[in-house]
């Protein structure tokens, strides 16, 4: 075996080692939650996974679905009363070995009336939903897939100016919480913490509305569990407009004065409410 093959297979091996124990720190939502408010006698954070409503098939008029062979090039929509025709092309692999491809939008009068391209993806798939929850159809164009977490681009239909918009932000694992009219990413990043990002919509336009991040260790020595808000988009810990708060080990908990204990659970409710509240 040559020396470049070793350090091939020997990087390989680290890479797994390093996705394994980021693995292990991973929250188990919603039972985690349960355990702490049980363990701490504090309230349980609650997410908008009971209420969200997700991208998959029960919602979903589809193009081409993900693995998929063979796909319809030819998709009509019926947008405010006025039905659209949406045409699909294949157009090869860039340098990079991704798909190319674009679409074009026609109307009743069988005029194009937007042509997009789009590039970099690795194997796409088409869909139509309400992703912004104004009553007309967006399409929605996945990028890729890994260990069940999606990326997509967005074209959100505007219904002034009869055209799809893309959305500069690739959103992940998109869901909506149609009591609040909230579309909003759930992932964990490269360290293995939690991440979520929510945003609204005002007559048309997606605003940013606040980031909660997780940052869970030591499950087997006992709960270590950090949280982060912000209702400022792009802020950082430690900057202004960002509330942090770390729950302590059960087993240092336990240990603690009473006073101590009432302290930390009544910053744990102030955090517990920011976040219920979103």
């Amino acid at each position: 075996m040559n020396f470049r093959k070793m350090l091939f297979i020997q990087a390989l091996m680290l890479c797994f080692l390093c996705a394994f124990s980021k693995e292990q720190k991973r929250l188990e939502l919603p039972s985690d939650f349960k355990e702490i408010a049980k363990k701490y006698e504090v309230s349980e954070i609650t997410m908008h996974e009971d209420r969200a409503v997700y991208y998959d098939e029960k919602y979903v008029q589809f193009v081409r679905e993900l693995g998929a062979k063979n796909f319809e090039p030819r998709v009509e929509i019926k947008q405010k009363g006025k039905n659209y025709t949406i045409e699909f092309f294949d157009l090869g692999y860039n340098s990079f070995h991704v798909v190319k491809g674009k679409f074009k939008v026609v109307d009743e009068d069988n005029q194009v009336i937007q042509i997009i391209e789009f590039d970099d993806i690795d194997d796409p798939y088409y869909g139509f939903f309400d992703a912004d929850m104004d009553g007309c159809m967006d399409l929605m164009i996945m990028d890729h897939e890994y260990k069940g977490e999606n990326s997509y681009h967005i074209y959100y239909w505007s219904n002034f100016y009869k055209k799809f918009k893309e959305d500069d932000h690739e959103m992940r694992n998109p869901a909506w919480d149609l009591q609040r009219n909230y579309i909003y990413e759930k992932f964990y990043n490269k360290d293995g913490d939690l991440i979520y990002i929510y945003y609204e919509f005002r007559f048309g336009i997606k605003r940013f509305v606040g980031q909660v991040t997780f940052k869970f260790e030591n499950k087997k020595e006992g709960y270590r569990l950090k949280i982060i808000y912000t209702d400022i988009e792009n802020a950082s810990e430690g900057e202004k407009g960002v509330f942090t708060f770390t729950l302590p080990r059960y087993d240092d908990f336990k240990d603690m004065s009473e006073d101590k204990k009432a302290n930390i659970r009544k910053q744990y409710e102030k955090m517990v409410k920011m976040l219920n509240d979103i």
